[in-house]
């Protein structure tokens, strides 16, 4: 799901393409024509940009969902009885003035250290994708955290960075914005039923 939103991103706002298609090129360069992980380290940008599309459209609104085992008083007196569920608001959370600069705007570049211009830095500077932060709940938290999202990203950059390198791809002809996303209860889907056209290069 993660790999098909940030398509629709880079259809919906295809000036990103053209930078991570460079980046690819030189960090593909620089392994030696062979991807490998010390070159992927260098898809900073397109490692922000799949951070950023996260952050934008989280998999689900509710996240960290736990079945509390025993009783459990909190520092303001609250219990919180054993049997209960609970879970955060990953989904609002993604969206708080609190852990995000602006977070109504979408900025593919926010989580790299080179802005959009090409230069400076951004509020939240070299937060790779599975990195956890209080913000950002997608991979989890704490040392329930997902012990495969090294391995998920890894593949999911492989994918996108070979389309970006071998093929032109964007929405059909008519349309520029990208489709709503399919919500079912709590959880959110990328809309299964859009097409995207890809060419060869």
């Amino acid at each position: 799901m993660a790999t098909v939103q940030v398509l629709f991103n880079l259809c919906a706002m295809p000036d990103y393409v053209s930078a991570l298609r460079l980046e690819a090129q030189a960090a593909l360069e620089n392994g030696g024509g062979v991807w490998n992980m010390e070159s992927l380290k260098n898809l900073q940008k397109l490692d922000s940009f799949f951070k950023e599309s996260q952050r934008v459209n989280p998999s689900t609104f509710l996240g960290f969902d736990r079945k509390v085992m025993s009783n459990i008083k909190l520092s303001d007196g609250t219990v919180i009885d054993a049997g209960e569920t609970i879970a955060m608001p990953s989904g609002p959370m993604s969206q708080d003035h609190s852990y995000y600069t602006d977070p109504s705007k979408f900025d593919g570049y926010r989580f790299c250290h080179v802005t959009a211009e090409g230069q400076g830095q951004s509020p939240e500077l070299e937060k790779e994708y599975t990195e956890i932060e209080p913000g950002n709940l997608s991979w989890g938290h704490g040392r329930f955290s997902c012990p495969g999202r090294w391995y998920a990203s890894t593949v999911m950059k492989l994918l996108l960075a070979t389309l970006i390198l071998e093929y032109d791809f964007k929405f059909p002809d008519g349309q520029s914005r990208r489709p709503a996303n399919y919500v079912m209860d709590v959880h959110v889907l990328p809309d299964m039923k859009q097409q995207v056209l890809f060419k060869k290069r």
